[in-house]
């Protein structure tokens, strides 16, 4: 699915003549959105949603199996996700969010029921056991709490969160992402910053890493390169979710009607997670020298305790938690949406019963086996929502967006 993606991406990027690159004009569209309670609050909620352990577990795997390569692919894969994230949201202010993009827009409902089946599923995987598993794992690791005693934390947290709807869900995101993220960044640039000597050299190993001009482990350059484009393609689709129609359904919400507005949203919010985010721990990894093949928990905390010492494996710790913690609030606005759909706005209690349960049994299942799951239900939930994005976008955004490349 990798490929198909970013096909997909570089195809809508040039229907919009890069739109992810007029940023005198991304600027001019989103800061008056930003002044509007509902469009803040979905671009919250959508971060929320896809801040999680990516942006700090994932990329650390990333360069641990991929090497330093890796985070060059995960630039490339950011960029064409901007191309999707704009092409999503603008169609989710002309449809609504990808269940009726597929069932009004490309007039096919056994597409829009695939999708919502599939978004349910990709709820309780990616947006649910991958963050628990992993939030879960790092507590426990750093302070000897029993896994499922942090997730059931977790669960009644998310609980009490989400039972108040997509109003709660948003208040939280807009109270919470901000002051985690800025956290996370500042402590990310002081280690940065003490290892400033590296840089230079960082940045000159991704750079050859990734086309395989530096060998990371000594072997074949074929298998380095494509174990670098592989794993940082798939870290940075799973960081972003460009293209899965998560983002699209948050911002069909916004009650925003310039498509154009939200669509800019969408590219300003694959960049804070990619390029911003996930850059910033992929440099402060890689400033560690010593990163190939270790566990990645265990790499993010090595990195971090230059700064912050003895106390870096509960920082790392409490980071991942609550990442995960706003994962997997947002993911429950995202998989209600399908539910709700699927039932015609019924049983929704259920479906938020379930995703409660599913947050306990993300706890007890092996790390890399979740993985597994969210990756395969969200190529899934990619295949049906991508068709709609190159079907659709050229001919209802051709009257507000500068002509590109035509049909």
């Amino acid at each position: 699915m990798l490929f198909p993606m970013l096909f997909c991406g570089a195809l809508l990027s040039l229907r919009s003549v890069f739109f992810q690159l007029k940023f005198k004009k991304i600027f001019s569209l989103i800061l008056p959105a930003f002044r509007e309670k509902n469009s803040r609050r979905a671009v919250f909620t959508t971060l929320a949603a896809t801040m999680g352990t990516g942006n700090i577990i994932g990329v650390a795997a990333a360069v641990s199996t991929g090497g330093a390569g890796a985070v060059f692919w995960m630039w490339v894969s950011a960029f064409f996700g901007m191309g999707i994230a704009f092409a999503e949201n603008f169609l989710a202010v002309r449809f609504g969010g990808a269940v009726t993009l597929l069932e009004k827009g490309v007039k096919c409902k056994p597409l829009a029921v695939m999708f919502a089946i599939f978004c349910v599923l990709s709820s309780f995987g990616v947006g649910n056991m991958a963050q628990s598993a992993s939030g879960a794992s790092a507590m426990s690791a750093a302070f000897g709490i029993n896994p499922v005693i942090i997730a059931a934390a977790m669960a009644i947290i998310a609980f009490f969160v989400i039972i108040g709807g997509a109003k709660s869900i948003g208040s939280f995101a807009e109270k919470i992402i901000p002051i985690l993220s800025v956290l996370y960044i500042f402590v990310s640039i002081l280690i940065i910053v003490y290892n400033f000597k590296t840089i230079p050299s960082v940045f000159a190993d991704i750079f050859l890493s990734a086309f395989g001009l530096k060998s990371v482990v000594g072997g074949a350059v074929g298998v380095t390169v494509k174990t670098a484009v592989t794993t940082g393609l798939s870290r940075g689709v799973f960081s972003n979710e460009a293209g899965l129609g998560s983002a699209g359904i948050i911002h069909s919400f916004s009650g925003d009607n310039c498509a154009e507005r939200q669509g800019a949203l969408g590219i300003i919010e694959v960049f804070a997670d990619t390029i911003i985010c996930c850059t910033i721990t992929a440099l402060a990894v890689l400033s560690c020298k010593d990163y190939f093949g270790k566990e990645p928990a265990s790499l993010v905390i090595e990195a971090f305790s230059s700064v912050l010492g003895k106390y870096s494996g509960a920082f790392v710790a409490l980071s991942i938690f609550l990442f995960a913690l706003a994962t997997v609030i947002g993911w429950e606005f995202i998989g209600e949406y399908a539910w709700s759909y699927l039932f015609k706005g019924r049983l929704i209690i259920y479906y938020k019963y379930i995703y409660i349960i599913f947050i306990l049994i993300g706890a007890t299942i092996p790390l890399q086996n979740v993985f597994y799951i969210a990756d395969i239900f969200n190529a899934l939930m990619a295949l049906p929502n991508l068709f709609a994005l190159v079907a659709l976008f050229p001919k209802n955004a051709k009257d507000t967006v500068t002509k590109g490349i035509p049909l």
